[in-house]
Formats: C-alpha cells, structure tokens, sequence
C-alpha cells in the first residue's frame, strides 16, 4: 500500500489499535496493508488532535484524521498544452502554434538541432 493513505483508511486503522479491538500493529498491517511506522503515525497523530481511544461512546471525527496543508509550492502540471487558446490552433498544429506564440522555450520552438549563436 502506498504511503498515503485515505481518511477511510486511517479511520480503521485507529479503530483496530483502539482499546475497543485492541489489535496490534503487525495484526493492522496484515488486514489493511498499511506499514506498521504508518500506522504509529497516524495513531500519534489523531491522539495529538484530541483523539480519545477510551472515550464512550467511539468517536472519530475527520478533522482528527484529514490531511495537514502542505507547504511548498504546488507540483506543476508538466508541460501540457492546456494553456493554448483555440484561435491559436487555426494557424497549424498544436507544436506550430504554441512556438510561434512564445509558448514553448525556444529550445524546444526550434528543435533540438537549434543553436542561438
């Protein structure tokens, strides 16, 4: 299972290591795929935002589980023509028209055979 894990996911896994099942980590790693430091993490985490495991009756809110903000700058999109305006295809193709209007860098506007000098 990858390192993320879904809000479903995380909500099992603190049930099943909750005193109310009891079950150890190797036991959650075996009926969920999650990674045992995962499983640590996401327990510790929940506990940290107020998660009581002897609380009755069982509450698990999602604020408790969902994902923090990131910080950093958002992945980018890869090079994708999606910024292309339609009147800009009407002149040719998609490579055509997105190095013609500056679109693409003018190594690649050229070719790979392009030497500015």
């Amino acid at each position: 299972m990858p390192c993320h894990t879904d809000i479903a996911t995380r909500a099992l896994v603190i049930t099943l290591k909750s005193p109310l099942c009891g079950k150890t980590n190797g036991e959650i790693e075996a009926a969920t795929g999650v990674k045992k430091c995962t499983i640590k993490t996401i327990y510790a985490r929940a506990i940290k935002a107020r998660f009581d495991p002897n609380a009755r009756p069982f509450v698990i809110r999602n604020e408790w589980l969902a994902d923090k903000p990131r910080s950093g700058r958002p992945r980018t999109r890869g090079r994708k023509l999606d910024h292309v305006v339609p009147s800009d295809l009407q002149n040719g193709s998609e490579a055509e028209s997105a190095g013609s209007s500056g679109l693409l860098p003018p190594s690649e506007e050229h070719g790979s055979d392009f030497h500015p000098n």
